[in-house]
């Protein structure tokens, strides 16, 4: 059964691989990726990343039905061996990848909620509903950021649910971390 996953993984990637135009030699899928395989992990999606040779395979860890944890191996399509070149275990399990040209960021889906955040020129946090694929709020750090003379950068930001169903974003930017509360019924937001 290891060995059909595994020839199923390679058969994957070699048919995602003749699909790109930025290719002229198939290239040989490195044996070292297939590790992870032999331990219940299974390909799940992909993402090819718009002007660029890199295909991200997002392999996850199924016990129950249920995601828990991922890996993701980046693979340089154009070169022909050895062509994995990272590979990257988060912190929590991602069910779906989506690249934003708008923002040129990737957008990872990770909790089964409808929503995600994205940062982009280090003081905006966007919310964008991942069913209808649209920016809802954007907030902005630099109103709250005081005694910050050389501009804001935000390094996290997290979108969190209490068990009463409040929601809030988690930010932290060089001053420290700031939370602001979320009410996505009514598409508001309070800086805490």
């Amino acid at each position: 059964m290891e060995a059909k996953k595994a020839n199923i993984v390679f058969l994957l990637i070699a048919s995602l691989v003749l699909q790109s135009s930025y290719c002229s030699t198939c290239p040989q899928i490195s044996t070292q990726s297939r590790i992870k395989f032999h331990y219940n992990y299974q390909i799940l999606n992909d993402l090819k990343l718009p002007n660029t040779n890199i295909l991200l395979v997002n392999a996850v860890l199924l016990q129950n039905e249920q995601i828990t944890s991922s890996i993701v191996y980046y693979y340089d399509i154009s070169s022909t061996v050895d062509n994995v070149i990272s590979i990257f275990q988060p912190d929590f399990p991602i069910n779906q990848m989506e690249y934003i040209q708008q923002l040129n960021q990737i957008l990872v889906q990770n909790n089964g909620s409808n929503y995600a955040l994205a940062i982009q020129q280090q003081h905006h946090v966007f919310v964008i509903d991942v069913v209808k694929q649209k920016q809802i709020l954007m907030l902005d750090i630099t109103a709250y950021s005081y005694g910050t003379q050389y501009g804001v950068y935000i390094t996290t930001a997290k979108l969190f649910s209490l068990q009463n169903g409040q929601k809030f974003i988690f930010v932290i930017y060089q001053n420290g971390p700031c939370t602001w509360s979320l009410d996505l019924e009514e598409m508001k937001y309070t800086f805490n």
